[in-house]
């Protein structure tokens, strides 16, 4: 999928691009007959409403499919629906379920079982994809418990055919509705306990998940009853879950990994040649968040202008150009609905400008927390030249990176002045950024 990453300073500083991802042109078909591929980190659960890492996004993608799926080029594919139709006045989706779609278990998969897997994620617990759903006439009042389900617009009007009504015109229906988040599942437990009852799940994807291994290795193995196993190239795929960059890194010249992803920054250049390096565009950022408590130096407008100006965006740049690209807009450019050329982020303000800001913001010399994920060299990098360009025009400023469950708590108790956080548009839309920000 084409996904677009942006690095934020009160909305938005410079685009970032990933590594996507290092493969291998050639691997020993002697050693073995599959391909392995390092996914960092496994997630907690295949329901996956509550995360948005990319990555493991792709094991729910291998495992499951939605009525629509996103080809190399970012257009909107059928996948188990062959077919949909939109009513004249744009509201209602009608989608054709495949006559040859079906379980794993080899079931036949129909129109109810959207119906009911729908029914389930509306009212799951920290369902971050909740709100994006909310265009379905009733889904929101059926969310907050208001109405039953026989309220909202979704139903099936036969084995073969789902009928989707919403609230108004929604020309990025098709794009939510691709989110890997809500491919087709059933049995929520056992997707909650899927490293112990992985063959209980039925799957709706190309792939199965075939062992688990007691390092916690994952192999899968095709799906042969999925609809377009004919197309399905890998019979096998193994999957590893090295979240230290360097030791993965290390097994990929070992040939212990065929897929790298996310390789640090200062290797990519010494990649042998001879290696196929994927660089993609990303939905996902970085962005400079303040905390806005009433009691703190970031509630003030003058104080975040100059944080903002006072970055230097070009030494970033400068060390991190294989991973970043700089953004011109808010909204990234190439992203469904964009056609604007004017750079609206290429502002400068002079030294006396920025000074001029402090002045008027009250600061007074105050010591600054920045707090970030400390996941990535990236995170770091950027973390640090934040601090630079801070402390070069007269702020006092430190920095430290925590775990994710820290931040949570960090933030959660307000225990911070700025926080570097990722982020990420869920569908290829403008709303998905634009409903992110509060003005």
């Amino acid at each position: 999928n084409k996904r677009k990453k942006i690095i934020c300073v009160c909305l938005s500083i410079m685009m970032c691009i990933s590594c996507g991802c290092v493969q291998k042109k050639v691997y020993s078909q002697n050693q073995r007959d599959y391909i392995v591929y390092n996914m960092e980190s496994l997630p907690d659960d295949l329901l996956m409403l509550s995360s948005r890492s990319i990555r493991q996004q792709d094991l729910i993608l291998a495992l499951f499919e939605g009525l629509v799926s996103v080809d190399s080029e970012g257009n909107i594919i059928p996948a188990l629906a062959s077919e949909w139709t939109v009513s004249k006045d744009k509201l209602t989706y009608t989608f054709k379920i495949r006559e040859n779609a079906a379980w794993s278990d080899g079931s036949k998969i129909t129109a109810k079982d959207f119906v009911e897997f729908f029914a389930r994620i509306l009212r799951e617990e920290n369902n971050i994809y909740a709100k994006q759903l909310e265009c379905i006439f009733g889904a929101k009042d059926y969310a907050d418990k208001k109405i039953d389900f026989d309220g909202v617009a979704i139903t099936n009007k036969s084995d073969e055919e789902l009928e989707i009504r919403l609230n108004y015109p929604c020309s990025y229906f098709l794009d939510i509705i691709s989110n890997p988040a809500l491919s087709l599942k059933e049995n929520f437990y056992n997707l909650r306990q899927w490293k112990k009852e992985y063959k209980k799940i039925k799957y709706s994807g190309p792939f199965i998940i075939d062992n688990i291994y007691e390092n916690g290795e994952v192999s899968l193995k095709k799906n042969n009853k999925y609809w377009d196993k004919e197309n399905v190239k890998a019979s096998k795929i193994h999957i590893r879950s090295e979240k230290n960059a360097a030791f993965a890194l290390a097994s990929y010249k070992y040939n212990n990994i065929d897929i790298l992803t996310n390789v640090p920054f200062r290797e990519i250049e010494n990649i042998n040649q001879n290696e196929k390096i994927v660089k993609e565009f990303y939905r996902e950022g970085i962005s400079l968040n303040f905390n806005l408590d009433k009691n703190k130096i970031a509630s003030n407008s003058n104080f975040r202008k100059a944080v903002k100006y006072a970055i230097n965006k070009e030494e970033i740049l400068e060390e991190l150009n294989t991973v970043l690209e700089k953004a011109s807009f808010y909204i990234p450019s190439n992203t469904k609905g964009m056609n604007r050329t004017e750079d609206e982020l290429d502002i400068k303000k002079s030294a006396n400008d920025i000074k001029d800001m402090l002045y008027n913001s009250e600061y007074e010399g105050e010591n600054i927390s920045l707090v970030y994920c400390n996941n990535n060299d990236v995170n770091k990098k950027i973390a640090d030249h934040i601090v630079k360009s801070l402390k070069d025009v007269g702020i006092k400023i430190t920095a430290k990176g925590y775990s994710h469950q820290e931040l949570k708590e960090i933030t959660y108790n307000g225990d911070y002045d700025m926080f570097l956080t990722n982020y990420m548009g869920d569908y290829d839309s403008p709303y998905a950024f634009l409903e992110r920000w509060i003005s």
